[in-house]
């Protein structure tokens, strides 16, 4: 049995039909893959972004105005849309390597900053323990004169008040009690 045979175009139409219609799936899953990109070169940037700060700032206009413009190529050329991905693409990486290799420099001077306060704090320290080294050192030399300036009056009494003025300035050399008592001392030695 025969039935109605079709006609030579019927069978180019139903061909040019069914490859369009592939032309058109294509061209939405290239669609879908050109936006999954972008999706994800946003995410890089918000990564740079909230990793390095204002340094990244700049990279939002460009790549925001990029994104853009690729959108817009979607309804003609895809060509076009994904040479804009791929320019997103290594605009991302080469400035995402700039920003940490900058923040690494930033960091290493963060760090010799930090060191050099170290060292000079140190060193403030140690001048500081020199000085007071030597100011205990100048007046328990002033208390051990009193002995040899005066031997006459030298006694136990005295001799007990050098020893205390001595410790008490051993323990804190910057009392300015102290530092009084012993002028008021040495005065009173002096009188008699």
């Amino acid at each position: 049995m025969s039935g109605p045979k079709k006609s030579s175009y019927e069978i180019r139409e139903e061909r040019r039909r069914v490859l369009a219609e592939e032309r058109m799936r294509k061209r939405e899953l290239q669609i879908k893959q050109i936006n999954s990109k972008l999706e994800v070169c946003q995410d890089k940037l918000n990564l740079l972004v909230s990793q390095y700060g204002d340094r990244a700032k700049f990279l939002l206009k460009s790549v925001k105005e990029w994104s853009r413009e690729i959108r817009f190529s979607l309804d003609g050329d895809l060509r076009e849309a994904w040479r804009g991905v791929k320019g997103i693409q290594n605009y991302l990486d080469k400035n995402s390597k700039l920003l940490e290799k900058q923040s690494e420099q930033a960091q290493k001077e963060r760090q010799k900053v930090v060191k050099n306060l170290q060292r000079e704090q140190e060193e403030q320290k140690l001048q500081e323990e020199r000085f007071r080294k030597e100011k205990i050192a100048r007046v328990v030399e002033n208390l051990e004169q009193i002995s040899l300036e005066y031997q006459e009056i030298f006694n136990d009494g005295i001799k007990q008040r050098v020893e205390l003025f001595k410790n008490t300035i051993v323990s804190n050399p910057n009392n300015p009690n102290t530092l009084q008592q012993i002028e008021t001392f040495k005065k009173n030695i002096y009188k008699q």
